[in-house]
């Protein structure tokens, strides 16, 4: 396989933030904001590599349990612009497509969030991988299997969109 890569940022933070409730959010942003280590460690770093902020509230499936890998690796984040509807529309074929591509074994599922605000009808997946070249060559093989394309076929009709990030920890990283 050959590659052809372009660059158009080189560095994008990305920050994820598990909480309960809304409550606990804005419990949590408080608390950093006053956490003088997190500021530290976390904030001043980043802060070089930020161009823009954006930010969106989403929330874990349903059927979706949260992830935790076992080792260091990188990170696809894929998203998901679906056509109106919400899930009571897509849900199932993207459960289905989803869950094929587990099936498959070549990477482990994080997590997947639907967006409350933000752009809505966005769903948010991300993936675990040992590195680059295990992700690709499981995704290679994860389009000849029939279930995968089957699956993928009938959710495509209510994709709109989609965008993949490999997502590596930077040293100051809660994930590396």
């Amino acid at each position: 396989m050959h590659l052809t890569e372009l660059t158009i940022r080189i560095l994008t933070p990305l920050s994820l933030f598990i909480v309960d409730s809304f409550a606990h959010r804005s419990a949590v942003r408080t608390a950093l904001a006053n956490d003088k280590e997190w500021q530290e460690k976390y904030l001043s770093p980043m802060l070089t590599c930020l161009d823009k902020q954006e930010n969106e509230i989403a929330y874990l499936v349903p059927w979706c349990e949260l992830g935790n890998p076992t080792k260091e690796g990188v990170y696809e984040l894929v998203t998901f612009q679906m056509k109106p509807g919400g899930p009571a529309v897509w849900g199932q074929a993207f459960k289905a497509a989803i869950k094929a591509h587990i099936n498959t074994g070549y990477t482990k599922l994080i997590g997947v969030f639907h967006t409350e605000y933000g752009f809505l009808n966005t769903v948010n997946v991300l993936w675990w991988n040992e590195d680059p070249d295990s992700r690709a060559a499981g995704r290679h093989y994860a389009h000849e299997d029939p279930r995968v394309v089957a699956a993928v076929r009938e959710s495509v009709q209510f994709l709109e969109s989609q965008r993949n990030m490999l997502l590596i920890p930077t040293s100051f990283s809660p994930l590396k």
